[in-house]
């Protein structure tokens, strides 16, 4: 009897380890689990792709701490941002890790972990320098050179009737020799236009005092017109002729990137972008002057300009709405929860704080 309830007992007891270790390996990740298939859009400086199938970068970093603290096995693949958002939703791809930015749109199609960042969408121009700077650009202009080209064939128009005129008579102001006389009436008709008036040289004929009083009265209306045209150039409004906000964009080339939230921004305010397929390709449009600006994420306008050398663009302050990045999953992904309490986990580590000086700077 004492034997049947030993035996009785140690069944027991091994039904009861074996429905322990079946309870256990359904909550563990075994090694033999599926990897999630994990769709990267490349987007530095979240994403960057360091070839062979190898990736770094603020999303990476976060990403690979999250199913590091859950021992989540998983698999990079490249996608574009339709491709991937598209995948999420329909639940062929488990998440999506890039920049994709929390819209109302978005969120009736699949579900976003936490936001990681908040910054916003910006506007990338050519910077507008000194006031100094831009003063000496147009006075060293093309147009302000012709300006004053103009006004030296005036003058010497001018000079050289009055020497024709007075060649004969007045031979002590206006000299009989070609280049000295052509000179003294240069200098006369620059004198008169001025109204400087120093009294060194003045007509003897009938003709050139005819000239001279025709000149007066026409130079009235030469130099008001010159003066305005310097004024112009050299004018407040000249000074800050640069983009300074989106007031600044209608009737301007604008680039934006393909399907993401720049370019739906941009057809909001009745503008057409010019489309690229990375930031690094907008910008450089704008520095080679092909674009007037380009419209995408602050974080990423930066990054394309410091890495890659595109001097003389700068980002504006002024942010045109703001953005929160997130990763995306499918609407009600199972482990959804799982993934946001191991996001805030790893996102208030000082770690991953380094991260973000790394790539965007203190």
């Amino acid at each position: 009897m004492r034997h049947r309830n030993r035996n009785s007992i140690l069944v027991l007891l091994t039904c009861a380890v074996a429905l322990l270790a079946v309870r256990g390996d359904s909550v563990a990740q075994t090694p033999d689990a599926e990897p999630l298939r994990v769709l990267v859009r490349v987007a530095p400086p979240f994403v960057i792709d360091e070839g062979g199938g190898d990736y770094s970068g603020i999303s990476i970093a976060l990403w690979r701490g999250i199913a590091e603290d859950l021992q989540i096995a998983y698999e990079f693949e490249p996608s574009d941002l339709d491709a991937m958002l598209d995948a999420v939703a329909a639940g062929e791809a488990d998440v999506g890790v890039g920049a994709p930015t929390l819209t109302a749109e978005r969120e009736v199609r699949l579900d976003f972990l936490h936001p990681f960042l908040s910054s916003g969408l910006a506007i990338a121009a050519p910077s507008s320098g000194s006031a100094w700077t831009v003063v000496l650009q147009n006075v060293l202009s093309l147009d302000f050179a012709r300006a004053v080209g103009a006004l030296a064939v005036l003058l010497l128009g001018i000079g050289a009737l009055m020497w024709l005129l007075e060649r004969r008579v007045n031979t002590e102001e206006f000299q009989t020799a070609p280049t000295r006389g052509l000179w003294s009436g240069f200098w006369f008709a620059a004198v008169t236009m001025t109204t400087v008036g120093y009294g060194d040289k003045a007509p003897r004929t009938i003709g050139g005092r005819i000239v001279a009083l025709v000149w007066m009265f026409a130079s009235i209306i030469v130099i008001s017109f010159f003066t305005a045209s310097i004024a112009t150039a050299l004018t407040v409004q000249s000074l800050a002729r640069g983009i300074e906000g989106p007031e600044d964009l209608p009737g301007l080339r604008v680039a934006a990137l393909s399907g993401t939230t720049g370019a739906a921004w941009l057809e909001g305010e009745g503008i057409d972008p010019v489309l690229f397929d990375t930031a690094e390709d907008a910008v450089r449009a704008a520095h080679r002057g092909e674009v007037d600006a380009v419209v995408h994420d602050a974080p990423i306008l930066q990054w394309a300009i410091r890495e890659h050398g595109f001097d003389g663009l700068e980002v504006l302050p002024r942010p045109l709405e703001r953005q929160d990045y997130g990763f995306v999953v499918p609407t009600g992904a199972p482990r959804r929860e799982e993934m946001n309490r191991a996001l805030l986990r790893v996102s208030a580590s000082a770690a991953f704080h380094r991260t973000l000086q790394l790539y965007l700077g203190s």
